[in-house]
């Protein structure tokens, strides 16, 4: 997978959209994502797995680093070496907060109070976009799906 390529795929105008219908997406996701419980066998195995994990408390130095907002330092040299992606329900781009915020001292203030209240239900909300691969447009299967989150939210989640 190459995210500059689905950036560019998703951003032309003469991208090969889907044919088919409503109730074929439906029946092909259905099928595609839909999955049985796991069985007894397989959550033991899997609880075993996990009690044989050597799981260590952090120090307090990492839980200071943890437990701090996000700099406008760090929000500017994550902003720096952002390569443009598709832009989420929010429309933005890298290039406009850039623009916006020099200095990521803007950014900072935002992310502060995200970390003080939570993140909002918007930036948890991504966009879909099929991406047309080859073969049948009317069949589902020859697409890609890529989802597209809020730029806010992936400068955040990455610096974390």
């Amino acid at each position: 997978f190459y995210p500059r390529r689905a950036v560019r795929k998703i951003l032309e105008e003469e991208s090969i959209g889907y044919t088919g219908t409503k109730d074929l997406v439906a029946a092909f996701l259905e099928s595609t994502y839909s999955q049985t419980p796991p069985s007894t066998n397989q959550i033991d195995c899997a609880r075993a797995h996990f009690d044989r994990c050597e799981w260590k408390n952090p120090t307090s130095e990492e839980l200071t680093i943890l437990s701090s907002p996000l700099s406008s330092e760090e929000i500017k040299h994550r902003l720096g070496k952002a390569c443009n992606t598709a832009p989420g329900r929010d429309g933005l781009e890298y290039r406009h907060l850039r623009a916006l915020d020099t200095s990521g001292h803007l950014l900072a203030s935002i992310y502060r109070a995200v970390w003080t209240y939570g993140i909002s239900a918007r930036w948890k909300t991504s966009r879909t976009v099929p991406i047309y691969k080859k073969g049948d447009s009317s069949d589902y299967g020859n697409f890609r799906p890529i989802s597209l989150l809020p730029t806010m939210y992936k400068i955040f989640s990455g610096i974390l």
